[in-house]
C-alpha cells in the first residue's frame, strides 16, 4: 500500500502468465493484453477450469472492485496462456510419459508465444515479467534442460522470468 500511496501501480507493465488461464471478469476487464489457450481442447474465450491462473492475476493485477485493493500493481497489463490441465495417469508408463511431453511442448509454445503475443514481430509487445507457476513430477520424461533455450531468449530480451518454488511443500526444494 506504501506503493500505491506513491502512485506506483504498474502502469507501462506489462505480465505474462502461463498457467490455467483466466476467467472473464470484470476485474480484469481493460487489462488484457493478449489471451491464448494451448490446452489439449484450446477455446476462443477466456476461460479458467481450476481457477489458479485467475488467483495469480488478481494477486498480481487486481483492482479494488471487491472493494479492497487486491492486486500489487492494477494498471498492469496481462499477457495470458492457458497452459495447465490436469495430465491423467491412467495407462501405462510410457502413456504417461507420453502424455508429460506433449504436455511439456505445449508449455514451450506458450513460452515461445510470450514473446510475440500479438503476431506481429515488428512491436515489442512482450510481456517484462513472465510469472510461471506450473512444474513436473521427478519421473516426468525431460531433461532439465528442456526449456533452456526459451528461458534464454527471455533474458536476452530482458524479460524477468519468475517461477514457483515449493508448490509441492518439502518435495519442492530442488
Amino acid at each position: 500500500s506504501e506503493l500505491h500511496d506513491l502512485g506506483l501501480l504498474g502502469q507501462g507493465v506489462r505480465i505474462g502468465i502461463i498457467d490455467t488461464g483466466l476467467l472473464d471478469h470484470k476485474e480484469f476487464d481493460n487489462k488484457v493484453f493478449a489471451y491464448k489457450d494451448f490446452t489439449e481442447s484450446p477455446s476462443n474465450s477466456m476461460r479458467d477450469d481450476l481457477g489458479h491462473g485467475s488467483h495469480v492475476a488478481g494477486l498480481l493485477a487486481g483492482g479494488n472492485y471487491s472493494g479492497r485493493q487486491i492486486g500489487m500493481v492494477p494498471k498492469s497489463e496481462l499477457v495470458v496462456a492457458k497452459v495447465i490441465e490436469p495430465v491423467s495417469s491412467e495407462g501405462g508408463k510410457q502413456k504417461v510419459q507420453r502424455r508429460l511431453r506433449t504436455f511439456a511442448s505445449r508449455v514451450l509454445e506458450a513460452m515461445q508465444w510470450m514473446l510475440d503475443p500479438d503476431g506481429n514481430p515488428k512491436t515489442d509487445d512482450y510481456p517484462h515479467i513472465i510469472n510461471n507457476s506450473w512444474g513436473f513430477p521427478v519421473a516426468a520424461p525431460l531433461t532439465q534442460s528442456f526449456f533452456d533455450r526459451a528461458l534464454a531468449r527471455w533474458r536476452e530480451l530482458g524479460i524477468i522470468p519468475v517461477f514457483a518454488a515449493g508448490n509441492e511443500g518439502g518435495q519442492g526444494h530442488n
